[in-house]
Formats: C-alpha cells, structure tokens, sequence
C-alpha cells in the first residue's frame, strides 16, 4: 500500500479487538468496514463468546489471513474477551471495534496519521450515531472532546470523553496499567476506568475533531437508570479520593445521578442530588438544566397529590 502517511507507519501494524455475541445478523459490516480500510496493516482478533447463532458461519466466508477468529467464554464480563485478545495480539498499537459498529474507511488512516504527527499515546474520535438499520444520513454524534493537560482530572470533572469504537492505544501503554479492568463492579464502565487509569501514566491524549465510525444505538445500545446509578455508585467508591471533598463533585455525576433517580419517580433523591451540585462549578446553561429538572419534579409531585390525595 502507498499511502499519504509515509514508510514509518506505514509499518506499524494495529490490532483491532472485536468482542462478539450473538451478533452473526449484523457482524459482517463491521469486518468489511476494516477490510475496507484505506490503512492495511492490520489484524483482526474477533473473540466469540460463543454465540449459538451464525456468527462461526459468517467468519468462514472471509478467505483473509488477517481475519483471525477465537472461541473465548467469558463468563458474562467482555472485557475478559477484549483482554484475551490483546494478550493474543502481535500490533505495537491496539483499536476496538465492538462488533455492532464500523468504521469510515479512513478510520485508522488519520488516526495512526494524527498519532504519528503529535507523538501521542491514545487518539479517539466522534461517532455517528445509528438508530435503525435502514438508516441514510447521519447528523446525530457521539462526541468526544479536547481533553485538557491534566487528563485524570479532566476526565472526572467532566466524564469519560473517549467512546470505545474510536480508541486506538499505543499496547505498550495498556500494558503498563494492566489491561482492562475485568472487576465484576466495574462492568459497562471498565473502558471509562482504563482511560482513567492511563491518564495517570500519559498525558498524551489526542482528540480528533472528526466522526470516523458508526455507533449503533437502534438494539438499545443506552444506559438504563439502574444502570446509571450502578455505574455513579461504583466510580464514587473506587475513585474515593477524589471525590471526598464534596466542592469536587462534579455536574455530570450528580445530574446523572438525579437524572437516573426522576426517571425511577425516586423524586426526594433526585432532588438531594440535583441540591449537591455546586452553581459555582458549572456553566450557566448546565445550571439551567438543573433548575428545570427540580421545577418539573415540584410539579409532578403537585400533580400526584392533586390526583391522588
């Protein structure tokens, strides 16, 4: 392959971790979308949870050395796949493409070329969010954003930035803060604490301004309240020493959180959460957010003692 990004990376070659299950409908178009990448040197590791679908069936059809596909039980915890198949790696730099997303075809091109030109340990990008399989255009994103030097502090004050299909990580790195996290109280939140954990040994995060992938929301890819309030719950406990001053908590937790509690008619929590967040810390907007949510929490209550006294 010739391309714009010179022999040096040209060189460097990237693993790309897909975890699957039950994904056999829909797993094709995440490996033509990396068959099709403009980049080449590449390998794919798919790490089947052992579907019972057609996953197997759909994987024989690619005639690609490349493509190379393993059977993993992983016990209901993906990041015990994604770990398998980074110990199963031969690339200095590692991406993740979770097997219901895909990517544009320049998708690793301008990621190795951004990482190349800024020397930088991890890069990450928007998403184009999908909602139907029909779907033409996209406009609704995913977004990341510019993270800020002290990257740890950053990424708790305003939440995780960085979405798991636009990762790509020097391996190095993930090796040093070993692996990702396959604790059973941090499941639907261990890529958040990877990026946390990376952030104390780099600051060299990169973020590119640019939607290189598709992120399917259409099979209920959302976070449920319980969810939500799990996740919060879990961070406070293990990042504890961070958030024990109370004037660090920051809007994203406590709106979350109260968010997750209106949605459960869990309206003297919410209220208690949506209280805890400090106007001096955030923007006027969030603010009004704030307000709002308690406005309309006062007016559901003033409706179900009208209606239900």
């Amino acid at each position: 392959m010739t391309s714009a990004l010179g022999k040096n990376i040209d060189q460097k070659l990237v693993s790309i971790i897909m975890p699957t299950f039950q994904h056999g409908h829909c797993i094709d178009k995440s490996i033509n979308s990396v068959i099709n990448q403009t980049y080449q040197n590449w390998e794919l590791l798919v790490i089947d949870n052992y579907s019972q679908d057609n996953t197997e069936d759909v994987l024989k059809q690619y005639d690609d050395p490349r493509v190379i596909y393993y059977k993993y039980l992983n016990n209901g915890v993906i990041a015990a796949s994604r770990n398998f198949g980074i110990s199963q790696s031969k690339g200095s730099w590692l991406a993740f493409l979770d097997s219901d997303d895909w990517w544009s075809s320049r998708k690793l091109e301008k990621s190795l070329h951004n990482a190349f030109l800024n020397e930088a340990d991890i890069v990450f990008h928007d998403l184009y969010l999908v909602k139907n399989e029909n779907q033409k255009f996209f406009v609704s994103k995913a977004r990341g954003r510019k993270i800020k030097e002290k990257i740890f502090d950053d990424l708790l004050t305003y939440g995780n930035a960085l979405l798991n299909s636009s990762v790509v990580v020097r391996k190095e790195i993930l090796i040093k803060v070993g692996g990702i996290s396959e604790d059973l109280d941090k499941i639907s939140w261990e890529d958040y604490d990877c990026w946390l954990r990376i952030s104390q040994i780099t600051n060299k995060f990169l973020y590119i301004n640019e939607a290189l992938g598709f992120y399917w929301v259409g099979g209920g890819n959302t976070s449920t309240p319980s969810t939500v309030l799990k996740n919060t719950a879990s961070i406070e406990v293990n990042y504890k020493n961070y958030f024990q001053n109370p004037a660090c908590k920051p809007f994203w937790l406590g709106n979350g959180r109260g968010k997750a509690f209106l949605d459960t008619r869990m309206y003297n929590q919410a209220i208690k959460e949506f209280k805890s967040i400090d106007r001096n810390t955030i923007k006027s907007i969030d603010w009004l957010k704030v307000k709002y949510r308690m406005i309309q929490i006062y007016f559901i209550k003033m409706k179900e003692k009208f209606f239900y006294k």
